[in-house]
């Protein structure tokens, strides 16, 4: 309930500030990927006011994509690569610097590391080197106070969760270093509370991008079974949630499970088709069965969804040629 009340509470006050340009009151009751379609539609049109010139409407426009993407860092950086997609470098990089000014994001590691990468790609090297200087002192920061104990109900104990999942996020994607990540994500997951079923959104997540960033990175994991563990508890508590089935199916595809990723990651597809990687790891496994016809389908539309994606085209150059018929024998899924 407190969930909803503070997405009524948000959306709200977003309609109140962009009239005609709000989010839908039933908000709160979408789906990831009814969320993220939404989100697409409004920074599209973000878009055609950029080209029309009117910047302010633009601006209220991409601020609701990114509220519609979520509210950790990761829904401003996806929304900041995907204007650096469409050659907007420079308002991705605004967008970025912008969100750091304010509260919760202003000591988010991730979200500077993807400004750095942004200001790179600007050749503004001074400001891309403050950036990440910046988010390699906050990542120190977080790993010394990640030893604390906190009572199972405090708030520094969530913020502090909060702050390891994106220092990790940063060491991963920008500070290439994955033993560190992983360091910090298991410092995340062993804040949860002691009791699973008072595990918050927060702690799920936690356990969910550990198993994932395992399941890139066996060498790392405890036991050859920890990243389908992890990502399969937290699939279990939030059901009927995207995000955490991809997680799930994923591993088990990095796994060798072909089966149960195939139906773990169409149930994800199915919940969320506009996001590019279920469709990319469900091309994948398709592919590993050696159901070309059905990869070709699930690689293609992941190239429509984000045509730079290079894993996804890749691995649609692998696939033999003609393309057989598409097999009638697939068991239900």
């Amino acid at each position: 309930m407190t969930r909803v009340w503070g997405w009524a509470l948000v959306l709200g006050l977003v309609g109140c500030v962009v009239g005609c340009d709000a989010v839908p009151l039933s908000a709160p009751l979408w789906s990831e990927g009814e969320r993220r379609e939404e989100s697409g539609r409004y920074l599209n049109e973000g878009l055609r006011a950029i080209e029309e010139g009117d910047q302010e409407r633009a601006d209220r426009l991409l601020q609701l994509a990114v509220t519609l993407q979520g509210s950790e860092g990761e829904g401003i950086v996806a929304v900041a690569q995907k204007l650096q997609e469409k050659g907007l470098t420079d308002k991705a990089a605004m967008l970025l610097k912008n969100a750091l000014e304010e509260p919760p994001f202003r000591h988010d590691p991730y979200i500077l590391g993807a400004l750095a990468r942004m200001y790179q790609m600007l050749d503004y090297q001074k400001e891309a080197q403050e950036s990440q200087k910046r988010a390699e002192e906050l990542v120190r920061d977080v790993q010394n106070r990640s030893t604390a104990s906190f009572p199972e109900d405090s708030p520094t104990r969530l913020e502090t969760i909060q702050e390891l999942l994106s220092a990790g996020h940063y060491c991963e994607e920008f500070g290439k270093d994955s033993e560190k990540a992983v360091t910090l994500l298991r410092a995340a997951v062993a804040l949860e509370p002691g009791y699973p079923r008072q595990r918050t959104s927060l702690d799920l997540r936690a356990l969910s991008t550990l198993g994932t960033l395992l399941a890139r990175h066996p060498t790392l994991a405890e036991d050859r079974n920890e990243s389908v563990r992890l990502t399969r508890t937290a699939a279990q508590e939030a059901p009927h949630g995207a995000a955490y089935l991809h997680a799930y199916g994923f591993a088990l595809l990095q796994k060798g499970d072909l089966s149960g990723a195939r139906r773990v990651l169409r149930e994800a597809a199915n919940l969320d088709t506009d996001n590019a990687e279920v469709h990319f790891h469900l091309g994948q496994t398709y592919a590993r069965q050696g159901l070309y016809s059905q990869a070709a389908i699930e690689l293609d539309r992941a190239l429509v969804l984000r045509p730079q994606h290079t894993g996804a085209a890749a691995a649609r150059k692998t696939l033999p040629k003609p393309l057989p018929a598409l097999a009638s024998d697939l068991e239900e899924e």
